[in-house]
This record gives structure tokens, sequence and C-alpha cells, in this order.
């Protein structure tokens, strides 16, 4: 029934908003390609040049911080970590993480989760079910090529059963690329196998792109900036390099009647092209500045005093704006703002949010208040630390705790003690 269900929702989404939410998952290096690229076929496009700082918002290239060569681990664990989980949910969405091979599939003895989180199978199913459907990119988490081509079938809108079928039932006839006998086989035209074989052909065999010694650099480009004025926070979007509009001089020689009718229709493709991508990258802008301004709105304090993160999840900034989380995910996907300098990921905005409401930040801010003020003959335990939060109306494992403390970079109380 659920599949059933997804499916008939997936059927309401228009091309032009799964082409939105595309353009929205995309990083900005990503974006930029697609839209020079797109800019070389379509005659419609029109390249304006930024060579100087015309409104102060213009990002040198230099300056740009080499992010490092990276598997895509640490994109995972952010998307990981602004998902809400329980803390405890999170230790094993971490080590899931850790069970992927380069491909992006679970490598066997990912099951061993069971025993060392003391899981029964069917809540470890749950949480990989879990995270195929919400993180990025499509088909990661599949434990074998036919699941992770299943997957991305799934956030695709329409109804594809017969590419579904094909993968289910004839892959070995697929493989051999014999598309005669699969549409006798599925008694349908041969024209609907090859339009279903050439979906299948289009996604993406590897969600993790790669060997770990082709790993491509990552560059974090900021896309907005924070500005402090005072006690005061504004959120501006970043211009960098060149911006694309409408060509006049393409869309005067459209509306002329001089054209035959096969260039109207090659005018006709080439227009629609263009505006639907002109529109998408508009619509992420405004969505990417919405997302923003919120953030820094609920993490005012962080900003202003440092102070630890408020606990916020995707969920609850999806509820605030009135947009789908899956929206929310893709517009702090590998996006990145500047602030005072600095440049950081977006998704290190949201912080966990224990069950009292407090949020991670705010217990390891606790925490290490704590040892800086506690007796160095006679330190603080995890299970004292634990038992101090619980009284004070933040009831937390001690085994969190113990995490919290080795994030924060803190010994255990044994290795703290100075003799007296």
């Amino acid at each position: 029934m659920r599949q059933i269900q997804k499916e008939q929702q997936s059927q309401k989404m228009s091309t032009g908003q799964h082409h939105s939410l595309k353009i929205l998952s995309m990083s900005s290096s990503e974006l930029d390609t697609l839209l020079a690229d797109t800019y070389e076929n379509n005659p419609l496009l029109s390249k304006v040049e930024r060579t100087a700082r015309e409104d102060g918002d213009w990002a040198d290239p230099l300056e740009i911080v080499a992010a490092g060569p990276a598997d895509g681990t640490e994109d995972l664990l952010l998307q990981l970590h602004t998902l809400g989980w329980p803390a405890r949910d999170e230790q094993v969405g971490e080590y899931l993480i850790g069970s992927l091979n380069s491909r992006g599939y679970l490598e066997e003895g990912w099951q061993d989760a069971t025993e060392v989180f003391s899981l029964t199978e069917e809540k470890l199913d749950r949480l990989v079910g879990l995270l195929q459907e919400r993180m990025e990119p499509a088909g990661i988490f599949a434990r074998d090529l036919t699941e992770c081509l299943l997957l991305q079938l799934d956030r695709l809108p329409g109804d594809h059963a017969l590419s579904r079928t094909i993968l289910e039932d004839h892959l070995e006839t697929l493989a051999a690329g014999d598309l005669s006998r699969l549409a006798m086989a599925l008694e349908v035209p041969e024209s609907a196998v090859e339009e279903a074989v050439g979906l299948l052909r289009s996604l993406n065999p590897i969600p993790r792109n790669g060997e770990p010694d082709r790993v491509p650099v990552r560059y974090r480009i900021p896309e907005v900036e924070v500005i402090r004025e005072g006690e005061e926070l504004t959120v501006q979007l970043l211009t960098n390099g060149p911006t694309y509009q409408m060509n006049p001089y393409y869309m005067e020689a459209r509306k002329s009647g001089g054209l035959s009718a096969g260039e109207r229709r090659q005018m006709r493709a080439f227009y629609d092209e263009a505006r639907q991508l002109l529109s998408a990258v508009s619509q992420r802008q405004k969505t990417l500045l919405r997302v923003m301004e919120y953030l820094v709105e609920i993490q005012r304090e962080f900003f202003l005093h440092g102070q630890p993160r408020s606990g916020l999840t995707e969920a609850d900034v999806a509820a605030a704006l009135s947009v789908s989380v899956s929206t929310v995910s893709r517009a702090v996907r590998e996006k990145y703002y500047r602030y005072e300098g600095e440049t950081v990921a977006l998704a290190t905005l949201f912080s966990t949010r224990l069950t009292s409401g407090i949020s991670s930040d705010e217990i390891k801010f606790l925490i290490s208040s704590l040892i800086a003020m506690e007796s160095r003959e006679r330190p603080l335990t995890d299970t004292a630390i634990a038992r101090y939060c619980t009284v004070n109306g933040h009831p937390v494992a001690r085994r969190t705790i113990t995490k919290y403390r080795m994030e924060l970079g803190i010994a255990p109380a044994d290795r703290r003690r100075t003799p007296a």
C-alpha cells in the first residue's frame, strides 16, 4: 500500500517541478557546469560575464577554499546529522555509512550492526530503508545493482512499471541487449522496451561515483553570506562567475516570420529548455535564501555570541517554511555560507535535538563546562555527568555522554585525574 501511495504522489509532480528539485540539489560547481554546457549548445542562452566587483558580492575564484579529496563520507555524515534521529539511531547510521564500498553499496557484513547495537533485523532494515529514501545521491545504501536502480526509479515522477519489471525479472536478458526478446517476453512493442531501457541506462549504477584513487577534488564555494552589523544579521545571495539570461537577438529571430517549420520547432525546443533552466535556477536561489534566513533566525545566538546551536532538524525547517523535508534536504546539500571570512557548510547549522528538547551542541557545551570546573583529584565520570543532566531535566544516557566527550577530544575521567 505504501509503495502504491508513493507512486501516486510522484505522478502529480510535473516535469518542471522535477527539474527544479534536481537543480536545487546541485552544488554550486555542478550547477555552473550544467549552465556552461547548456550555454554552449543552446543559442537562446546569453552569458553575462562578471569581471569586476560590481556590487560587492562577487567572489574571486582564487578565494575559493579547497575542501580537498573526499569519498563523500563527510557529506553523508552531514546529511545524517540533519535527519533528527535519536542518538542511538545516529550511531547505527554512522556504522552503515562506514559499511559502504567505493560504489556506494552496503558491503557484505553490514548486518553485523544487529549485534553491535543489539538491534532486531526489522529495526535495522527500517533504518536502511530510511537512509535509502532520504539520503543523496539516489541509489546510495543499495545492497546490489538492481536495488540501486530501483531506488532511483522510486524518485522519478510518473509510473515506470515496465522499467521496474525489466529490472526485477529480466536482468539477464537486459544485460545481453536483446530488446526483441524482451519485447516478446513482456508482450509489449519493442519501441516501449527501447524507451524503458533508455530510462534505465540514464540511471547511475555507481552512486558514490567511483574508486578511492579517482576521487575528484571538491571546493567549498559559498553561495550565501551572513552579514553582521552590531546585533543585526542579514543574509544575501552571492553571485560567483557569469550569469545567464535569454538571448534577445535569438528571441527576436524566434518571433520573426522568416523561419521554416523545422527551424521554428528547433527554436521552440531551445526556448523551452532555456526558460525551464532559468526558472529552476531562480527558484533554487529563492529556496536557498529562505532556508538560510530561517536557519540564521533560529541559530541567532550561535552567530552573534558563539552559543551552542539550538536543536534543529530538516523536518523543523520544512514545517516552518511549508515545504517538504526533501526540499530542505536538497537545499542544504553541498551548499556553503560565508560568515566573517569563513566558509562553512549549511548542514552544520542543524543539531540533533534530544528528547528533552535540548540540542546535542548544548549537551556538549554542558559537558565541557562541567569538566572545566571539576576537581582534578576527583574528576567527573561519564555516569556522573549523565546523572547531573538527568536531574536538571535533560535525561541523557551515559553512552551518549561518552560519545559527545570523545567528539570533544576530552579524555576519560581516569586519565584526567591529577594526584593530590
